[in-house]
């Protein structure tokens, strides 16, 4: 299942179901955030640890990044992890300068 929130938005978010997690491609900005923000959240009422394959994400920005930290966190909080799959140089490197980069698994 592949959810798009509007035409104009360049994000698609896609249900996995082993791992339970979601696929991002596209970018992560100002006017596709909420559509992160929202598959974060309901991937946070799945049980065990969650995976977030950003093979074909081109784009995160620092609000981005910041959502996928606080779940990360929400999830330690639980006993539980968050992996980041697919996740280039560019990202790691995000998430790293803001020192966000410990709170994920990388895969």
């Amino acid at each position: 299942m592949t959810v798009t929130a509007a035409p104009d938005w360049r994000l698609d978010v896609t249900a996995l179901a082993r791992p339970p997690g979601v696929r991002l491609c596209g970018e992560v900005d100002m006017s596709t955030l909420p559509l992160l923000e929202l598959a974060l959240e309901l991937l946070l009422d799945s049980p065990g640890d969650v995976t977030v394959d950003l093979h074909e994400l081109t784009f995160i920005d620092v609000p981005g990044s910041r959502a996928l930290a606080g779940a990360a966190l929400r999830l330690r909080a639980d006993g539980r992890r968050m992996c980041l799959s697919g996740a280039g140089p560019q990202i790691r490197r995000i998430l790293r300068l803001l020192g966000w980069d410990g709170l994920f698994h990388f895969g």
